[in-house]
């Protein structure tokens, strides 16, 4: 549950880095850094909220159906965690 505590600040500083790399004053070589450390966040935010499956499967609905990425999580997250509910015992990692 600790994790979860450090959502706000990982999105706060995530939309300071995505912003940065639009502003014309930073070099070529500043917005590729930031974009990168926003790209790293954004996984820290998807681990952290438990949402890898959902993620991974979105991709494949995106290149094939062209559904924007945000939506296609938003269609298999529901999906996904029916599953893991039925599933708990071959969901769960005792290793944590």
């Amino acid at each position: 549950m600790g994790s979860y505590l450090k959502l706000p600040a990982l999105n706060e500083k995530y939309n300071e880095l995505c912003g940065r790399s639009f502003d014309f004053e930073y070099s070529q070589d500043d917005a590729i850094r930031n974009m990168l450390l926003a790209a790293n966040i954004a996984g820290k935010a998807i681990n952290i909220t438990g949402t890898t499956a959902p993620h991974a499967m979105s991709y494949k609905m995106t290149s094939i159906y062209g559904i924007p990425h945000g939506h296609a999580v938003a269609i298999a997250l529901p999906r996904v965690w029916e599953y893991m509910y039925k599933n708990i015992d071959r969901c769960s990692d005792l290793r944590g």
